[in-house]
């Protein structure tokens, strides 16, 4: 297996990631209302940072992920905060590690952009989940997260991990807050 990071995805890779994102992240069973408020809260393409591709020995996408990057402000100080989202393993490669391996370079990227902390929302209730974003320093947050969707709308969720990157203060300062954790506009 090859890891590759990438600006923009190279035309021969970007069809078989919208199959991969398809099969991970279906929308059929919902309804136009939910594809609608959907759309609405995961709206951030514009914070895209880099693309981690995961390739076989025939250089097929076998996994994938996206590293965001934006500037929020907490406290009254810009925080850099990055973001891994659309983590998916084609179904035949899964359990080889490939989720922990794009997982892990996209948080080097991440430390090479200099974010001060990253944030992921993912099934904090299950114990895989939280075992392999884990092992790239992600914790549950275990309190509430805010952002705001396209739309002006105020979101509140509680599935959000969060890691220290480059600023374990930050990290700390917002691991032990009582407030909701706010993200700015657009979750990943």
């Amino acid at each position: 297996m090859n890891i590759e990071i990438v600006e923009t995805l190279p035309d021969q890779h970007a069809k078989r990631v919208k199959e991969l994102l398809r099969q991970c992240f279906s929308d059929a069973g919902l309804s136009d209302d939910e594809r609608q408020e959907r759309a609405d809260r995961f709206c951030s393409r514009a914070d895209t940072w880099r693309y981690v591709v995961a390739l076989n020995g025939t250089d097929t996408v076998v996994g994938f992920a996206t590293v965001y990057r934006r500037q929020i402000e907490r406290n009254g100080a810009s925080v850099a905060l990055g973001g891994l989202g659309n983590v998916c393993t084609d179904p035949e490669w899964r359990h080889q590690g490939i989720a922990s391996a794009v997982s892990a370079a996209a948080v080097e990227v991440m430390k090479h952009a200099k974010c001060d902390i990253a944030y992921l929302c993912a099934a904090v209730d299950d114990p895989g989940i939280v075992r392999l974003y884990g092992q790239c320093g992600f914790v549950p947050l275990c309190r509430p997260h805010t952002f705001f969707g396209s739309s002006g709308r105020l979101y509140e969720d509680s599935d959000a991990m969060i890691a220290p990157i480059c600023s374990p203060a930050v990290y700390n300062a917002v691991l032990t807050s009582t407030e909701p954790f706010h993200i700015g506009i657009g979750n990943w």
